[in-house]
């Protein structure tokens, strides 16, 4: 008996840490990408999830983004919950402790919904920085940034047309891809849709390239 109840607290936490642990994080970065590029194509490395900020209003970035939040407002929603988790561990209501942290967790986590289309609410996204055509160089090393809430099918068409603005700028026919984890979803969307014409080579990292299936077998 005493074991059940143990397995489900440590089931609560580690579903809490799972939760919290991402809106904590700030945005990753790769220190690799400082290195020197020698290569007659640009370079352009796709993110993964998560890595890309998504702004409450991608017309008013000062108005702040949805992801990363705002620590001190997560700080806040957390507090709220502690007393719950700390009731729970006395009575072991698990009812009730539901009735707080699941209302927590939604309101943290509610900016980030996409609405029941699909789509982004409120003019929230990412915004996938061009930068200036005259910048742009055969060795460049570009960062494509997207909203990762969306479809792969529409990052990878706007993904093809960073692709194309690149070309245009550079004169090049072909770019160098690399996707890292999420990011290869949509490399391989790309590629499924729009050819490997413009791709002189493409690097996977960290590839789901098995699909959840297989995930879901190693769990």
């Amino acid at each position: 008996m005493k074991s059940r109840y143990l397995k489900k607290i440590v089931c609560i936490i580690t579903a809490f840490v799972l939760c919290v642990t991402p809106v904590m994080m700030p945005g990753a970065s790769a220190d690799y990408l400082d290195a020197k590029y020698n290569s007659p194509v640009p370079f352009i490395h796709i993110k993964g999830l998560m890595t890309s900020d998504v702004y409450l209003d991608v017309s008013d970035p000062d108005a702040g983004t949805a992801y990363p939040p705002d620590v001190n407002n997560i700080l806040k929603k957390v507090g709220k919950i502690i007393p719950a988790l700390f009731a729970l561990g006395i009575t072991r209501n698990y009812n009730k402790f539901a009735d707080t942290y699941i209302p927590a967790l939604k309101d943290a986590l509610e900016p980030w919904f996409l609405n029941e289309k699909g789509e982004p609410s409120d003019n929230s996204g990412a915004i996938n920085k061009y930068p200036p055509a005259s910048q742009l160089k055969k060795n460049s090393m570009l960062w494509f940034d997207y909203d990762w809430r969306l479809d792969p099918i529409e990052l990878a068409k706007q993904l093809n047309d960073y692709i194309n603005y690149v070309l245009d700028a550079t004169g090049c026919s072909q770019v160098n891809l690399e996707g890292h984890s999420f990011g290869n979803v949509i490399l391989m969307t790309y590629c499924g849709i729009y050819g490997t014409s413009k791709v002189r080579g493409a690097l996977f990292n960290a590839s789901a390239a098995n699909g959840e299936t297989f995930t879901a077998e190693l769990c």
